[in-house]
């Protein structure tokens, strides 16, 4: 090994702390990278001066590096981005290089949890979400401390994500709200209902309670057979993949299990919810069904008789 080699400095983390902001996303995500860039992080020096022609892609590499480096201090999060991820993709999948590859992996979900706390966008922490994932796979025994710190930042950027997806939800639900016509309250005292009447209806709204459990337990079917895949899927990583790359079968059972972890309960759930929902949907139906035939009434058509919208039809038979 040359001696120009050997002097090649090692790529190292981005050090400064995340940019303060008023919204409540930015204070989170300040607290979130505190943990990972709080330790002091030694200068990077430029690799020598080389002929473009001559370059290597660790020369490439080592200045991509650089160049994020100086984006990601100067609060460029998008540029630091675009350097940080190809410093990595360039780096050598060797021995030697495992370091600088989970160091630059690191730096560049620093860099897309601060992109979010600038312009807000949610892509930002999904990406930061799955480069954990791999992250965490990549660390290897003796590596605890990075371990537990990669791990608390998955927890608190998964609560993140929940905030936003709930406020989001939340908007909706109310613009959908406003949007809604508001119904014209006739005038003047109205009939009371008759019994009869009062009976029609109810076995109306108990028809229309049973088709949705029964749609619901259709979703939670379709539910079943996602998670049902979803082991397969597992199973066929742990057995095909690890088989593939025997140096490194931890990572893909860590990655199987993880998945069986998440899917088991998820598909009991779903079976759960698909039989309760079946069942009680019919009993629904069927007590509807039995009020109305009770008064000679009969299910026609899902569209209004008056043709001006989607309503349930009812034929009364004199």
């Amino acid at each position: 090994m040359s001696v120009a080699h050997r002097a090649r400095p090692r790529l190292v983390g981005a050090g400064g702390s995340p940019r303060r902001g008023a919204s409540r996303s930015v204070r989170l995500c300040a607290t979130l990278c505190a943990g990972l860039v709080a330790a002091p992080v030694p200068v990077v020096h430029a690799a020598p001066a080389r002929d473009p022609a001559t370059k290597t892609e660790l020369d490439e590499a080592f200045e991509a590096h650089a160049r994020g480096r100086a984006r990601y201090e100067t609060a460029d999060y998008a540029g630091a981005i675009e350097d940080f991820t190809i410093a990595y993709w360039l780096l050598p999948r060797t021995p030697e290089n495992v370091a600088r590859r989970q160091t630059v992996l690191r730096e560049l979900i620093l860099a897309h949890i601060n992109a979010h706390a600038v312009d807000e966008r949610i892509e930002h922490l999904r990406t930061a979400k799955i480069l954990l994932t791999r992250y965490l796979a990549a660390l290897e025994e003796g590596q605890e401390a990075e371990r537990h710190e990669g791990e608390a930042l998955v927890r608190d950027v998964d609560e993140l994500l929940a905030k936003i997806e709930a406020e989001r939800a939340a908007q909706a639900a109310s613009k959908a709200k406003a949007d809604a016509p508001v119904a014209a309250i006739p005038e003047g005292p109205q009939p009371e209902a008759s019994s009869v009447d009062l009976e029609i209806r109810h076995g109306r709204n108990l028809v229309i309670a049973g088709g949705v459990l029964i749609g619901l337990s259709v979703v939670a079917g379709a539910v079943v057979a996602v998670g049902v895949y979803q082991l397969q899927d597992a199973r066929y990583k742990r057995d095909v993949y690890g088989s593939m790359m025997p140096d490194a079968p931890n990572q893909y059972d860590r990655l199987a299990d993880a998945q069986v972890d998440r899917w088991t309960p998820v598909t009991v759930y779903a079976a759960l919810a698909t039989g309760a929902f079946a069942t009680l949907g019919g009993v629904l139906l069927v007590h509807g069904r039995r009020l109305l035939q009770a008064h000679n009434v009969s299910l026609v058509s899902l569209v209004a008789p008056d043709g001006r919208g989607p309503g349930l039809a009812l034929r009364l038979s004199m």
